[in-house]
């Protein structure tokens, strides 16, 4: 499985790093400390497989020769309650949607490869702090982020390819096999 995601300056990826380890030493989440090679990020899209490496590979070059860096602005936590997903939501930008738009349209002949939960109208960018939560962990991973939560402005810097690695039906590796620095 591959995954297309966008990476931020050291200032968030710092801030994500603590509150990954943070929530691993109080064994409240453990799966995102615990994912080998794992960046903070946002999903662009999700790949069960890429037919074509060479043409997916041409369409992604082009894609990034006109992208420029991307400020954002953190202001809240939300979470996927069904998913058990604690995360940093962006403040939604036009600039941010226009450039998940461009990807698509660009990448369209492999869109049957990719996951719908990121496509057009159906994505909801974030940044997850915590995945596979039970309930009762989801609550005190919540008071955990709240307590030193503070809205936080970032830019987006390059974006990845990365290869997803599963055991056991949980993420154990998430290396980025190809990268692109915006402009």
């Amino acid at each position: 499985m591959f995954a297309l995601e966008l990476f931020f300056d050291d200032r968030l990826n710092n801030y994500v790093r603590r509150v990954w380890k943070s929530l691993h030493e109080r064994k409240i989440a453990l799966a995102m400390y615990d994912i080998a090679d794992i960046r903070p990020h946002i999903t662009v899209a999700i790949y069960s497989t890429i037919d074509k490496w060479a043409a997916f590979d041409d369409l992604l070059t082009d894609f990034m020769e006109n992208q420029k860096k991307l400020d954002l602005q953190f202001d809240s936590l939300a979470s996927f309650p069904t998913s058990g997903t604690l995360f940093l939501a962006p403040t939604i930008t036009r600039d941010l949607f226009a450039m998940h738009e461009d990807y698509y349209a660009r990448l369209d002949s492999f869109s049957t490869q990719a996951s719908s939960l990121y496509t057009p109208n159906h994505w909801n960018p974030h940044c997850s702090l915590a995945i596979k939560l039970t309930k009762e962990a989801l609550g005190r991973a919540w008071r955990d982020c709240l307590r030193d939560f503070q809205p936080i402005t970032t830019r987006i810097e390059s974006i990845g390819l990365v290869e997803l690695s599963f055991a056991d039906g949980k993420c154990i590796s998430s290396p980025t096999i190809k990268e692109f620095d915006f402009l």
